[in-house]
């Protein structure tokens, strides 16, 4: 190897893609190459995107202290989110399904939709527990 070589990131395995959000009053650091695999919504959110950038706060995301905000939702609903997402995880409660599909159309995560859907498919569900 050439000392006179430079120095690159390797594209596969360099995770610098770390970002902060806060859901309620918890915050999350994740990388976000998965999100933007699975979800439209986040793959719209960072898309080309620019840093949003303030001197006075710091890029959104970059911190603990300036996190990206994801309003309109509870912090356990989120973490089914990322269990689906990061670990595959699919040993989740009925209550757990409902919720998914619900993130997952929130979110626009349409594989997260097609598994919750088969799953909740074959429950027999109550109709008056929906309401």
């Amino acid at each position: 190897m050439s000392s006179d070589s430079p120095i690159v990131k390797n594209t596969e395995f360099f995770y610098d893609d770390l970002k902060v959000f806060r859901v309620e009053n918890q915050l999350f650091r994740v990388p976000i190459r998965n999100l933007i695999d699975e979800s439209e919504y986040f793959r719209d959110m960072f898309r080309d995107a620019s840093p949003v950038h303030d001197p006075e706060t710091g890029e959104e995301g970059a911190s603990v202290d300036h996190p990206i905000i994801i309003g309109d939702e509870t912090a356990s609903a989120f973490v089914l989110l990322l269990k689906w997402v990061y670990k595959r995880k699919s040993s989740f409660s009925r209550d757990d399904w409902l919720n998914c599909l619900r993130m997952a159309h929130k979110f626009r995560v349409p594989k997260l939709t097609e598994v919750a859907c088969k799953y909740l498919s074959n429950q027999t569900l109550d109709p008056f527990r929906s309401l």
